[in-house]
């Protein structure tokens, strides 16, 4: 009887601290950092992240809320939750773009990306999460041989957040839908010095703000016509109600002492891209799982371009305790490859790999992983010759621990 009273004490501290650290992650969701062009930047959830994103034909615990909702009718038979939280590194490398010498922009974000809660109601589920799958901050500070100096600082942040429902509409076929709040808030300061030593140095300072807010719909249908087997095809897509950005210019030219400041402001609505996902899954045996998803974004703006990106997973349990999973992914670049037409463009194609580990403990799930992600590009980077394409290479990684709990026990 006292080692019973001690287990149940053990699942009420762990629920208790699961609720805590999913209260902390909506808390702290306003630290988000964003790339707008990359629609694979940070991979979400624990199970999802490990498998490269090849998840909407699973997506049967918290974050198939934001796979594909449709999957969560095949989770716990109660109710389950789960959170996870990254720390993601950037790195780009602008070649040759300042002279013979490359610019050089990094940064890193520790940050809570996913906290979800789903409850079984009859044949139905119902839940709520929020999710940053989008983040990035970079900075900048260099003195080249030439005598430029160039200080640069960016920073945009994202966030989804709300409810989803799921429910079954045949006995194979499944349906649901996820509503987020979307807000998307964005900085950048650029900073660019020609030191000549006296009055005829050359200076301009760039401040760049702006935001957004809407919805941003998900919903999802999963068929699974065998045990071995199941399909998935998502739809998504943002509605935004405001948009605002702001733009200020100090600037001193060489052959003038006086320095102008102008300032604009738009609201111009970025146009929004449909995306479609397609997934399958394959069970082998017991104790593997096959997945792939195929993401297709289907863009409506002249200066962009629609993007076909492909994960691939692998899971297998060595035991009933352990799990590995693997994948491999693109990130591709939805902006038009810069050439002699173009000014400031930049273009960078991503590739990446994913590997993560479980460790069940009852009726909780422990898992850590890293994705790493690598691509090189084309980019216009010198304001004094903004056509010259110069080469770039841009490096992402994140390190992430992540927890779920079935609270069927």
């Amino acid at each position: 009887m006292a080692e019973n009273i001690k287990k149940d004490s053990m699942r009420k501290l762990t629920k208790r601290m699961i609720i805590g650290f999913f209260c902390l992650g909506l808390l702290t969701a306003n630290e988000i950092k964003a790339d707008i062009y990359h629609y694979k930047e940070l991979l979400v959830g624990d199970r999802g992240a490990n498998l490269a994103g090849a998840y909407s034909a699973v997506a049967d615990d918290a974050s198939g809320a934001y796979y594909n909702p449709a999957g969560l009718v095949y989770g716990a038979k109660q109710s389950m939750v789960g959170i996870s939280n990254a720390t993601n590194f950037v790195y780009n490398d602008y070649q040759k773009s300042v002279g013979n010498e490359s610019q050089l922009m990094e940064g890193w974000r520790y940050l809570i990306n996913f906290a979800g809660y789903m409850k079984r109601v009859g044949d139905s589920v119902i839940g709520i999460s929020y999710v940053i799958d989008d983040s990035t901050e970079l900075h900048q500070d260099q003195e080249f041989d030439n005598n430029v100096v160039i200080n640069r600082r960016s920073d945009d942040r994202t966030y989804k957040y709300g409810p989803t429902y799921a429910t079954f509409l045949t006995e194979k076929l499944s349906w649901g839908i996820t509503m987020y709040a979307y807000q998307r808030q964005y900085d950048s300061q650029l900073n660019r010095l020609t030191n000549t030593g006296d009055a005829s140095a050359d200076w301009r300072f760039d401040n760049t703000r702006g935001d957004e807010f809407g919805l941003h719909f998900r919903t999802g249908f999963m068929y699974a016509p065998a045990d071995e087997w199941s399909l998935a095809l998502v739809l998504k897509r943002t509605f935004l109600s405001h948009s605002a950005e702001e733009v200020q210019v100090n600037e001193k030219d060489s052959s003038d002492t006086k320095i102008t400041y102008s300032t604009d402001t738009t609201n111009n609505y970025r146009k929004m891209p449909l995306e479609i996902t397609f997934g399958w899954a394959w069970f082998p045996s017991a104790y593997t799982m096959v997945t792939s998803d195929i993401d297709y974004y289907l863009l409506n703006e002249d200066d962009r371009i629609n993007v076909l990106n492909i994960s691939f997973g692998v899971e297998h349990f060595l035991n009933e305790q352990n799990v590995i999973r693997a994948g491999v992914f693109t990130n591709f670049d939805s902006r038009e490859e810069p050439d002699s037409s173009t000014t400031n463009a930049e273009k960078i194609d991503m590739y990446g790999l994913s590997l993560g580990y479980s460790i069940f403990n009852g009726p909780t799930m422990i898992t850590v992983g890293a994705v790493g992600g690598y691509g090189r590009g084309k980019i216009q980077s010198d304001p004094d010759n903004p056509t010259k394409v110069h080469d770039s290479i841009r490096e992402t990684y994140s390190f992430s621990l992540a927890v779920s709990y079935n609270l069927d026990n």
